[in-house]
């Protein structure tokens, strides 16, 4: 599927569109994050994405992060539902640990931001970039980066896929931490697992 990138405005300008790679879904929001139109404007763009010759497939699995756009987003959530999607929220405080694009393509897309973004800095002569030419240093990082072996990689890494035969390690989570997810987990006034029926 093809990435969204949110931009700081109220809505995307031509010129954006005109320096951005054509597989490049462009949305603008005043903060410069994510809302709730644009993951709902996303969650329609998936369950096409994952349909074969529109039949629906599914179950279907969606790894989201605890952002409230997500979370507290009925139409998105029904529309899941609809589509035969799962969306599983990683927990709280627990995405530097457990979230496979954090743990893998992510990381080097830093790496090699940095590396493009240091290039185009020098050959400007250090001027402050335009929003325009920010895809000039995004499209080769993002290229770069998101490559299935570090997708790949990142679902290792979690332990997410394949299963491990044993406990994940929370690198980054202290005890307390986890302690404190599994008292969560294991009340069931705060968490309950269900089907997607019980939706």
């Amino acid at each position: 599927m093809n990435p969204v990138v949110v931009m700081h405005g109220v809505c995307v300008q031509q010129s954006w569109h005109d320096v951005a790679p054509g597989d490049i879904h462009l949305k603008a929001s005043p903060s410069g994050y994510i809302n709730k139109n644009i993951i709902f404007d996303f969650g329609r763009a998936f369950v096409q994405y994952t349909r074969i010759n529109q039949q629906m497939i599914g179950p279907i699995l969606l790894l989201l992060d605890g952002h409230y756009s997500h979370l507290f987003n009925w139409g998105f959530l029904k529309l899941m539902k609809a589509s035969n999607t799962i969306a599983l929220a990683i927990p709280p405080h627990t995405s530097q640990a457990l979230q496979p694009l954090d743990r893998g393509p992510f990381h080097s897309l830093k790496s090699w931001w940095n590396k493009e973004l240091y290039t185009k800095v020098r050959s400007v002569g250090g001027r402050k970039l335009a929003r325009e030419e920010w895809f000039q240093v995004f499209s080769p990082a993002y290229k770069r980066a998101m490559t299935v072996k570090n997708i790949q990689g990142g679902f290792r890494v979690t332990g997410m896929y394949p299963p491990p035969n044993h406990a994940v390690a929370l690198q980054g989570i202290s005890e307390d931490q986890f302690d404190s997810l599994i008292n969560v987990a294991s009340d069931s006034k705060h968490f309950t697992l269900g089907t997607q029926t019980d939706w």
